[in-house]
């Protein structure tokens, strides 16, 4: 019943703002985190549709740690979403959170650069490239954020513990 008046509600905000957004014609990227990705219709109105993917394991242990849910609360959470293949089917995009945190940020900023159409290069930009330069220069921004956001939702691997 909630989702029914929630989710709604929330998604005509999310389309409000991406009609705002591209009118300013300001920004290049608009991400938006969507709890009901696919159910939502999301993929309507999204020009990339991105799967964070972690197992059930991984992810069974971060609700039970994260907010002390009880194994039986968090099977009630996974018999409730889609199975793993709608997600796989239905985005372009896969980011496998299942590892390192510094791999998420790797694949994260991969595929963004690749939305944006921007190279990844090591050497620096050309004259003729100032364009993707400045481009770049917005998706890193974003980057940053996106990298808070995984940040929150992962756990350090036993390696990067021993890195701290």
């Amino acid at each position: 019943l909630v989702n029914g008046i929630v989710h709604p509600a929330g998604k005509n905000q999310i389309e409000k703002h991406i009609a705002f957004e591209r009118q300013m014609g300001e920004i290049d990227i608009l991400i938006v985190e969507a709890a009901l990705l696919l159910e939502g219709g999301f993929d309507r109105i999204c020009d990339e549709l991105i799967y964070i993917y972690a197992s059930e394991q991984t992810r069974a242990k971060r609700l039970m740690d994260d907010r002390g849910y009880s194994f039986r609360r968090v099977q009630q959470i996974f018999d409730s979403q889609l199975d793993e293949k709608s997600f796989r089917d239905g985005c372009g995009v896969i980011i496998d959170n299942d590892s390192s945190l510094a791999d998420a940020k790797q694949q994260m900023e991969e595929a963004i650069y690749s939305i944006c159409g921007i190279e990844l290069a090591q050497d620096e930009a050309t004259e003729k490239d100032k364009n993707g330069l400045k481009q770049k220069k917005k998706t890193t921004q974003m980057l940053r954020f996106l990298s808070k956001l995984i940040g929150l939702k992962r756990h350090p691997s036993e390696e990067e513990q021993h890195e701290t």
